[in-house]
C-alpha cells in the first residue's frame, strides 16, 4: 500500500508549476525508479533556485524510496517550509519517516496533522481514504510503541468501527484489551 501511495502522491503533484525541465524529468525518473538520477534533477533546481519547495518534495520521495528515512523526512519538512502544499499524503510520509527513527510522539503529530487535513470537508478520494486508514492505524502503532495502553485501546476500538473488515486490526483490538 505504501509504494502505491507514494505514486498516488507523485501523481498528485504532477499539475503543480513545475520550474521547467529539472522537476519534470525527476518526477519521471521517480516514476521509472531511477532514484538516484531523479535526485541529480531535483538538486539542480535547488541549486539553480527553482521551485525549491517542489525540489525538496521529490527528493524526500527518492530518500523514502531507498530506505533513507532521515533525509526523506528532512526533505519533506524543507518542502513544507519553504511553502509546499500540505497534504495527508505528505503528513503520512513523514510520519512514517519519524516511526522509522523510533520517534513515535512526533509521528503522531503529523498523522494528527494529516488526518485533520481530512476532515476539513475537503472532498476524499479513494486514495485519500487509503492514506486516513494507514495513518490511523499508525497512530495505535505509535501508541504501543510508547506503551501507552489506554490510547491505543482507544484508537484501535475507533479504527475497527471505521474498518471492521481489517483482520489484523481485530487481532490488535484483542491483544490490547489484555493489556
Amino acid at each position: 500500500m505504501k509504494k502505491r501511495i507514494v505514486v498516488i502522491f507523485m501523481l498528485s503533484i504532477l499539475f503543480i508549476s513545475g520550474c521547467g525541465n529539472r522537476i519534470e524529468n525527476g518526477r519521471d525518473l521517480l516514476k521509472e525508479g531511477k532514484y538516484k538520477e531523479a535526485m541529480i534533477q531535483f538538486e539542480s533546481a535547488i541549486e539553480k533556485n527553482k521551485d525549491t519547495a517542489e525540489a525538496y518534495r521529490g527528493m524526500g520521495i527518492a530518500y523514502y524510496e531507498q530506505n533513507n528515512y532521515k533525509n526523506a523526512k528532512e526533505s519533506f519538512l524543507q518542502a513544507l517550509e519553504l511553502g509546499a502544499k500540505e497534504t495527508p499524503i505528505l503528513y503520512n510520509l513523514i510520519g512514517i519517516c519519524m516511526m522509522k527513527e523510533e520517534a513515535y510522539t512526533e509521528a503522531l503529530s503529523y498523522y494528527e496533522k494529516g488526518i485533520a487535513l481530512l476532515q476539513k470537508g475537503e472532498s476524499v478520494n479513494l486514495e485519500e481514504n487509503e492514506v486516513f486508514q494507514e495513518m490511523l492505524y499508525n497512530q495505535i502503532v505509535c501508541y504501543e510503541k510508547l506503551k501507552d495502553w489506554e490510547q491505543a485501546k482507544l484508537k484501535v476500538a475507533e479504527y475497527v468501527k471505521l474498518f471492521p473488515e481489517d483482520k489484523a486490526a481485530q487481532k490488535e483490538d484483542q491483544f490490547l484489551e489484555t493489556r
